[in-house]
């Protein structure tokens, strides 16, 4: 126990002495700093941004949007705006509703929010949904049409939106020749009504006269339908003004009796989504698909500190074991090793890297591999020289004499001996794995599905974001800064380090 404690003290004394040394250091101070907010900035990323930033089903913006500060300097840009989002929480109980209708013989129509018919009864989300209920009772001539009226106002005073993202929810349940119309209009500050086309169809209207077979009220009732809107221009176009704006939402009750017979219909509207996106969004704006940039610059770490970290230690292992190895015996041992070594090294090292990519494919863990490959054999010929050195010292022939076996010799008395150039060929290789990663994926041999800055520059040449037509530099610049600070950091923590580990260059402070 005594033993176990009194290495525990000389442990602790030793670590106390390197960061006395290490403290005083500027540069290895400011690498150290600059490391750790990088990791920080990893481990808050799945908190900032908890979503796939690289999925195309989490886009989240225009594309190109530009970042949201851009705003105090350019009032013309707008945000993500969803006016009329109260429609998804109470089935549009909100809403202004009203019916008009026209002649004296014409359908009897009602309406109510029905709590018991929302969500997935209706394709809503919400707990109940506006019901629009329509008998023909008059068996005697044909009925008249009977308009049901849903309007809501919201105030818009941003510059003009970039896109929009507008969907209604509907369900009916038809008993004979009655069909329901349904039109979606957009009245802008001027007056002028704007008609959005629904699904598409050339009417600029969708027309329900299908019926679903009713259930029990304990399961869904009603098949869903869902209208997603198209406009026939941009919707930049139309709302470009600042003022006060009404979406209308019209149903049309419709008699289809070709003889006067009893019908009667429901109809069922939910979750009416009428969001815009705006030209301006989060921290850094967004891709060319709409994807948040910011997100992916978050995640970009992750991936830059586990492929330098990985890489590097798996490049160490191989070198320190082959160094160690080549040295301590020499002989034929040492010339086949340092030959193989000399092979390595007299590669071209990036052309050889996207060989082996190109083959292995596109993975996060292919790119670690590839670099390890590359990235071993300096340190086994500086780990070589230093066992050439360390070996024939008087401790390791004292050592040898008292039957201590080579592997014994190896680990215990030469290794911890070199493990101070380990350390810090550790630390400068890092920022040079972390620049082969980026330089990799930038040529387009990352994981396409995983967020890396190399990707986020390989994506922003894909999409021209330097060409002077979209010049979206804040899509560029950002993982650009972040290669070279990380890279920076560690060269300045190895030179730290070589500094106080290295008697030759330790200097008095």
């Amino acid at each position: 126990m005594s033993y176990w404690r009194f290495r525990l003290e000389l442990w602790r004394d030793r670590a106390r002495d390197f960061w006395y040394l290490f403290r005083r250091n500027k540069f290895g101070i400011a690498g150290l700093g600059i490391i750790l907010l990088f990791v920080a900035i990893a481990l808050i990323a799945p908190l900032v941004a908890p979503f796939d930033p690289m999925n195309p089903a989490n886009v989240f913006a225009a594309p190109l949007a530009k970042p949201s500060w851009m705003r105090y300097f350019d009032p013309s840009l707008s945000v993500n705006t969803d006016p009329i989002q109260n429609s998804k929480l109470d089935g549009l109980a909100g809403w202004n509703i009203w019916i008009n209708a026209s002649g004296s013989r014409v359908p009897w129509t009602s309406y109510r929010i029905d709590p018991s018919q929302g969500s997935t009864a209706v394709g809503g989300s919400g707990p109940g949904s506006l019901r629009i209920d329509a008998w023909l009772n008059d068996t005697t001539v044909s009925a008249k049409p009977v308009y049901v009226h849903i309007e809501q106002s919201f105030d818009w005073d941003m510059g003009p939106p970039a896109g929009i993202d507008a969907s209604v929810s509907l369900a009916s349940e038809i008993s004979g020749p009655i069909a329901f119309e349904v039109s979606v209009y957009l009245t802008i500050p001027n007056g002028t009504r704007v008609n959005f086309l629904i699904g598409g169809e050339s009417s600029e209207r969708i027309t329900v006269t299908s019926s679903w077979k009713a259930h029990t009220v304990s399961t869904p009732k009603y098949k869903p339908r869902t209208a997603v809107t198209e406009i026939p221009v941009p919707i930049s176009n139309i709302v470009k003004e600042r003022g006060t704006y009404i979406l209308q939402i019209i149903v049309k009750v419709c008699d289809e009796r070709a003889r006067p017979v009893p019908a009667h219909g429901v109809l069922f509207i939910d979750d009416v989504r009428f969001f815009f996106y705006g030209s301006a969004y989060g921290v850094l704006g967004s891709d060319n698909i709409g994807r948040d940039l910011f997100a992916q610059l978050l995640w970009g770490s992750r991936v830059s500190l586990l492929v330098g970290f990985t890489a590097t230690f798996i490049a160490l292992a191989i070198g320190t074991i082959v160094g160690l190895v080549a040295g301590y015996f020499g002989g034929a041992v040492d010339e086949v090793l340092m030959r193989i070594v000399d092979v390595m090294m007299v590669l071209p090292g990036l052309p050889f890297m996207i060989a082996l990519a190109a083959i292995l494919g596109a993975s996060i863990w292919n790119l670690v591999i590839v670099i390890a490959i590359v990235g071993w054999a300096g340190t086994a010929r500086l780990i070589r020289s230093q066992v050439l050195s360390v070996k024939e010292r008087q401790y390791i022939e004292a050592a040898r004499a008292s039957g201590a076996g080579s592997v014994y010799l190896m680990f215990r008395h030469i290794l911890p001996n070199v493990l101070p150039l380990v350390f810090v060929v550790a630390s400068t290789g890092i920022g040079g794995v972390i620049i082969a990663e980026a330089s990799l994926s930038f040529l387009g041999l990352g994981d396409p599905h995983l967020a890396s800055w190399g990707q986020m520059l390989y994506n922003a040449e894909q999409a021209g974001a330097a060409s002077p037509l979209v010049m979206a530099w804040w899509w560029i610049i950002p993982p650009g800064v972040c290669i070279a600070a990380l890279a920076l950091a560690f060269i300045l923590l190895g030179t730290a380090l070589d500094e106080i580990l290295n008697p030759r260059l330790r200097r008095r402070m």
